[in-house]
């Protein structure tokens, strides 16, 4: 683990830039000796002098401090890149979404809504099929996720319950029923 921060090498760039430790510390509306400060503690932790101060003539990096410049701006744009981005990051483009036919004008409808609200640069594809087909495209990658029954689970693809449903079979009159058996809709994914 490093024994730097983000900020001593901010400071030690603009005292690179600047050249000297006051007008850094103007510009970064520090104090001077919070600055000197931060510069000595980034030669602690990286065991190297990063520059010669002259009192009147300001601060010279060192070759080694050079380096650790060229090196900070780098890694500092690359901190303010990802503090910029990482928030910020949408869900967009397309989702193909395979439905069981008797599912979708149930479950659709809401999901769809909901999901357009919620990301509005996604652009959905609806894919109703039967079960076996979609779990077919599952595993083939044509489709990321899949709203189905959780009949004929199969490892290779993960699950996420929906809600609870009691199925019903109807029968002529005087036909023995069968044993009823709880099940209920799944989102389906491929596990890669």
């Amino acid at each position: 683990m490093s024994q730097f921060t983000l900020r001593q090498l901010r400071y030690f760039c603009a005292i690179a830039s600047a050249g000297s430790i006051s007008a850094a510390a103007a510009r970064e509306h520090v104090s001077r000796s919070a600055m000197a400060a931060a510069l000595d503690e980034l030669e602690r932790a990286l065991k190297s002098q990063l520059c010669t101060r002259h009192k009147s003539h300001g601060v010279m990096l060192t070759a080694s401090g050079q380096y650790v410049f060229e090196q900070a701006l780098s890694l500092l744009r690359s901190a303010e890149n990802l503090e910029a981005t990482a928030g910020a990051r949408e869900l967009a483009g397309p989702l193909a979404v395979g439905c069981y036919p008797s599912l979708a004008p149930t479950i659709l409808p809401q999901l769809v809504k909901l999901f357009a609200r919620l990301h509005p640069d996604v652009e959905l594809s609806i894919h109703p099929s039967d079960q076996e087909t979609l779990l077919q495209q599952l595993k083939a990658g044509d489709l990321e996720l899949a709203i189905m029954y959780n009949m004929h689970l199969d490892r290779r693809v993960e699950t996420a319950w929906l809600y609870d449903t009691a199925m019903h079979v109807i029968l002529a009159a005087g036909t023995r029923s069968p044993k009823a058996r709880q099940c209920g809709p799944r989102i389906w994914k491929t596990n890669r």
